[in-house]
């Protein structure tokens, strides 16, 4: 989950073809291999794609090394399409997500660390590589900036940490005040750091445990955050590692009272075994290896799922992580009858989302471990924003039958009401406003809005919207349209996320519905709202629109739409969210542009910003 205090860069993912130049080991179990080649810079595939020079500049940018399945010598590539990617049918790539240690535009150099420890098909490739061996790379899809107005930095890691924490330090102002902890396998494996009078770097040996397994890191914390002079509110935190050690050190901070917008966390990778290759025990067999996630997402069956949002809203995957194991504890802490609880434990167990330790107690696999993160929670738990809206499913075979609607029959609220509602409101804007900066920034950044004095935003992420114009563009100012239901929080976050430097006061708050008019508007957005109305509601609301633009305006449309010859599971699911919530759905490009035209609007240009979604600028077609 990105740190909400990181400005964002995003980047059009390009697949480039590089070669291993050099091979150099920073310590007993520490790789780096440079690739170099002609596509980190500005290249032109097969197709006739131009792709831009590869850029990084943050110091946690992350990558894809993408190898061929073992025994074969060319990898299954992922497909490009408008700056974003899609996997194939079938086998998918193999690929590995790596941080960018160092990138020399200059000498056309792209170094990446690798930490030996365990068995895995990137390391065995570093370890095995020779120069001039080919490899396939993916990214960086966006940079973060440092966080713009935190006090204090908090970075805690392991070994897999250390290719971020040196650019960290090597690349920081000089003002820079962090606490690091790193912890290693043993003292020979620590490296030079770049030094900063306001950081202070501790090292922690593990001396013999083994990796994941040490408690050192969140001993330190603990210290700290309990310590003199902790302030959590002057705090952003940094963590990498382990996926559960992470998991416990985010946890721990947010404990302390960093606020959880201001925490990175990424689990680099996961304790537990993995199936090798008979033929080879240091690779990994890709064929057998399910991916925690997938597993999980391909347990929406009927019952899979009812016993998973079950243990959701009985707290079982917080419980569990927190050291409640034996089966009695948990029925007392979750409330449950023991009985009753013991029967969903062993299914649960069954379908792998726990594992019975030796003692008889329960812990939770990889999989299992997603009952902890809130972006799973938000959909399986009971008053989760997500699960709250998927209610209208149960509805889906009336909304077929009707072509309208359905939320209301199955819930007893329409979702217009429900929506309305102060605090479900709230943290649907919350919700989105964690990941609005990777859209809100390309929008910014796209010359459709050069000469703009005057914006209108219609979004649920208007606001990451706001702050990022009025960064980029000194002479815009914005105004938000804001539902009576999103008004204090749209202000709330105002303050916090636009500095108060003369950028806050470009940004009106206006309170009233999207089809009421905003008057002498240079440009009006529309951010992946009208598909929330049937088609004569959006035709009204972007002709009142075009009403209101000032002369030579024009309205900014970014909408997702339907490409019914290459449609994914996802996109057809929210198009079915749509048609249960509003009686509406995605439209496909045809059905957008009819809408557009009834409107009395035609499109002037198509430009594609960000991972692939389409910013249309359309003026009255009378202009």
């Amino acid at each position: 989950m990105p740190n909400q205090d990181r400005a964002v860069s995003v980047y059009p993912i390009a697949v480039r073809e590089l070669s291993v130049s050099r091979i150099v080991d920073v310590t007993p179990a520490l790789r780096r291999v440079t690739l170099t080649g002609e596509q980190l810079g500005a290249f032109t595939d097969d197709e006739g794609r131009a792709w831009p020079a590869f850029t990084s500049t943050g110091f946690d940018d992350d990558f894809r090394l993408i190898f061929p399945y073992p025994g074969e010598t060319e990898p299954v590539l992922p497909i490009l399409r408008d700056g974003g990617i899609k996997l194939p049918e079938g086998r998918r790539p193999v690929w590995r997500v790596y941080t960018v240690r160092r990138h020399d535009p200059v000498a056309g150099e792209l170094d990446v660390e690798f930490v030996r420890h365990g068995v895995g098909i990137a390391t065995t490739w570093a370890y095995r590589a020779t120069p001039g061996d080919r490899v396939h790379v993916a990214g960086p899809a966006a940079s973060l900036a440092l966080p713009a107005t935190a006090e204090r930095l908090l970075v805690a890691g392991d070994d897999t940490a250390l290719p971020a924490v040196s650019r960290l330090l090597e690349t920081a102002p000089a003002d820079l005040r962090a606490d690091v902890f790193i912890e290693v396998a043993e003292t020979a494996h620590r490296v030079p750091l770049g030094e900063h009078p306001g950081v202070e770097v501790t090292w922690l040996v593990r001396d013999g445990a083994g990796p994941g397994t040490s408690t050192q890191l969140a001993e330190c914390l603990r210290t700290v955050t309990e310590g003199p002079g902790w302030d959590a509110a002057a705090t952003a935190g940094w963590l990498a590692g382990e996926q559960s050690v992470v998991r416990d050190l985010r946890r721990l901070l947010v404990a302390a009272g960093v606020d959880r917008r201001r925490i990175d966390f990424t689990g680099y990778w996961r304790l537990g075994e993995v199936v090798t290759l008979e033929s080879d025990p240091r690779v990994t067999d890709e064929e057998r290896n399910a991916e925690a996630f997938e597993t999980f997402h391909e347990q929406a069956e009927l019952l899979p799922p009812l016993a998973i949002r079950v243990a959701a809203n009985l707290g079982l995957g917080e419980l569990v992580a927190g050291g409640t194991r034996d089966p009695k504890s948990l029925a007392e802490r979750a409330c449950a009858d023991p009985r009753a609880l013991e029967k969903l434990l062993r299914y649960l167990v069954a379908i792998k989302i726990l594992d019975r330790d030796e003692q008889g107690g329960y812990t939770l696999t990889d999989t299992g471990f997603y009952l902890t993160e809130d972006h799973v929670l938000d959909v399986v738990r009971r008053d989760g924003v997500g699960a709250r809206r998927e209610q209208g499913f149960l509805g889906l075979e009336q909304a077929v039958r009707t072509g309208r609607e359905s939320f209301a029959a199955v819930t007893g609220r329409d979702y217009p009401s429900l929506r309305g509602d102060e605090e479900f409101a709230r943290r649907l804007l919350d919700n989105t406003a964690q990941f609005a900066d990777y859209i809100a920034a390309p929008v910014a950044d796209s010359a459709t809005l050069e000469g703009v004095d005057h914006l209108v935003v219609h979004a649920d992420a208007a606001v990451s919207a706001a702050a990022a114009v009025v960064a980029r563009r000194p002479g815009t100012r914005v105004t938000i349209v804001a539902g009576p239901s999103d008004a204090d929080w749209t202000r709330s976050e105002l303050l916090r996320t636009v500095p108060d430097d003369g950028a806050r006061s470009r940004v009106e708050v206006v309170v009233q519905t999207i089809a009421e008019p905003v008057p002498a508007a240079d440009a009006i957005l529309f951010g992946k709202v009208l598909g929330q109305y049937p088609d004569p509601e959006a035709v009204h609301i972007l002709r009142r629109a075009g009403e209101c633009l000032a002369p030579g305006g024009r309205i900014l449309l970014l909408e997702d739409v339907l490409d019914e010859q290459d449609l994914d599971e996802h996109e057809a699911e929210d198009d079915l969210l749509a048609l249960v919530l509003h009686g509406s759905g995605r439209r496909t490009a045809g059905e957008l542009s009819a809408v557009v035209a009834d409107a009395g609007l035609r499109t002037v240009t198509t430009e594609t910003v960000g991972w692939g979604d389409t910013l249309r600028s359309l003026q009255p077609v009378a202009l």
